[in-house]
């Protein structure tokens, strides 16, 4: 228990972390999918 409690800020900061990279992944996504219909169109 003291060690999950020890190492619940750690796991908090990877899991902010996480939503920063998928952020900007989902950020790149839509900018090549507008990129994708710009040719298109």
């Amino acid at each position: 228990m003291l060690f999950t409690i020890r190492w619940s800020p750690h796991r908090m900061m990877i899991q902010e972390m996480g939503g920063y990279l998928v952020t900007i992944l989902i950020g790149k996504g839509r900018g090549l999918w507008s990129f994708y219909i710009m040719i298109l169109i």
